[in-house]
């Protein structure tokens, strides 16, 4: 409802809105979801996150396993971390932004390999729910 409530004011005051994201976050189907994976050579585990939604710029994870990771708090970096979606492999280097209970927000550092099957994935799905734009005019 609050979200609603400044729809409304925006539009009742004819004002512009800067958005807090520039990049869209999308939930892919449960078959599309993936996981991202790290090795914590520290403790000699592997750490297991869920992917609950990502964009170009960074994702949100639900850690899986082990249930509890204290030091995974915001500025953690993940160095090799392997993110797994759509049938896609992806080598990244990321930080957590903001962790609440068993949900972090990552932001992605780098992506060293599959960046652009990664955007071409995230295109499909923006496509698939806003349309495809198409230019007009004679080229």
């Amino acid at each position: 409802t609050e979200h609603i409530k400044k729809i409304i004011e925006i539009i009742y005051n004819n004002r512009s809105y800067v958005l807090k994201r520039d990049n869209p976050r999308f939930y892919p189907d449960i078959d599309d979801r993936g996981t991202l994976k790290y090795f914590d050579s520290g403790k000699n585990e592997l750490v297991t996150f869920s992917v609950i939604n990502i964009s170009r710029r960074g994702a949100l994870l639900q850690l899986i396993h082990p249930p509890v990771k204290e030091e995974l708090q915001p500025g953690y970096r993940i160095i090799d971390a392997e993110l797994n979606i759509h049938n896609m492999e992806l080598k990244i280097i990321c930080s957590i932004l903001h962790r609440k209970e068993q949900f972090l927000g990552i932001i992605f550092e780098d992506i060293r390999s599959g960046k652009n099957e990664l955007y071409k994935f995230l295109d499909t799905l923006a496509n698939n729910i806003f349309g495809t734009v198409r230019l007009k005019g004679k080229w």
